[in-house]
């Protein structure tokens, strides 16, 4: 999964600092959030998802499977307790493209 080095300084992407990123990203962290987890630079990480586009992809579906995840949770709220204000508040800023604008439409 990770890149062989081919001489030069060691990279310090490991398979430990790759799971450490998924984990971060499963759990709803943004890069920055995750590289500060992982212990690296945003720049390490940047320079890292260029050369291993399959694992950028990885890390982005784990972002929006918390999304997901989220909406989830929010729906289960609103059908147990009746009550719409947290979960419109969630969706509402992580999913802005879809629940601002109808929010503000009606």
């Amino acid at each position: 999964m990770v890149a062989k080095n081919k001489g030069g300084r060691p990279t310090i992407m490991s398979e430990a600092v790759v799971f450490i990123l998924e984990t971060a990203f499963a759990c709803g962290a943004n890069i920055s959030e995750a590289c500060l987890v992982a212990s690296i630079s945003r720049n390490c990480y940047y320079d890292f998802i260029k050369k291993m586009p399959k694992i950028s992809d990885r890390f982005k579906k784990l972002q929006q499977m918390q999304v997901l995840a989220e909406k989830k949770r929010a729906m289960d709220g609103i059908v147990e307790e009746n009550s719409t204000g947290t979960a419109r508040w969630l969706l509402e800023r992580r999913a802005k493209e879809e629940y601002t604008n109808a929010q503000s439409s009606t």
